[in-house]
């Protein structure tokens, strides 16, 4: 993990729904995060405890990495529904819970606050709902999931399971 933007590509490690109880257990997740090149960790919702969220908080502070938190359904500490982060001349937005099973109220959230990429959480899996602006799901960390968005003059966005990586796409930017 650098936290260092080279080339004018920006990398985003994307997680979501980590249900972690213990500061211990979030303390293992970020050894094995530490393995991966990002400048932005987005967490959208239910770390499940505050200890959790503040270790990850502090992780990114001593590591020069920008750090976006949402609060999720399963998070009973005070924390911001909609998050919005501006880098390098992008626009990420983040939001846990879905209102609509068709992910439009995201499409339109995305839209309303200029978003160029919006990242959602609650429902334990991967999904792309659209390219323009682009908004995903990382999926769980309680299944082992995340993903990693490398910005540059696109967006590749990579899906991980168990550390492998199980599915990629490229989108205009």
């Amino acid at each position: 993990m650098q936290g260092v933007n080279d080339a004018n590509k920006t990398k985003i490690l994307a997680i979501s729904d980590t249900h972690f109880s213990r500061r211990e257990e979030a303390l293992e997740y970020l050894e094995f995060l530490q393995s991966f090149d990002f400048d932005i960790l987005v967490h959208a919702g239910d770390f499940t405890s505050r200890e959790c969220y503040l270790t990850l908080k502090e992780f990114c502070k001593e590591n020069g990495v920008e750090f976006l938190a949402v609060r999720g359904n399963c998070d009973r500490f005070d924390l911001q529904e909609i998050g919005v982060l501006e880098f390098s001349g992008l626009r990420l937005a983040a939001k846990h819970e879905p209102l609509m099973d068709d992910f439009s109220d995201l499409y339109y959230l995305a839209r309303e606050l200029e978003a160029d990429v919006l990242v959602f959480g609650h429902i334990h899996r991967f999904a792309v709902c659209s390219s323009a602006p682009l908004f995903f799901c990382p999926g769980a960390v309680k299944n082992g999931q995340f993903a990693l968005l490398e910005v540059n003059k696109n967006f590749v966005l990579r899906f991980f399971r168990g550390g492998e990586e199980v599915d990629s796409a490229v989108f205009e930017r």
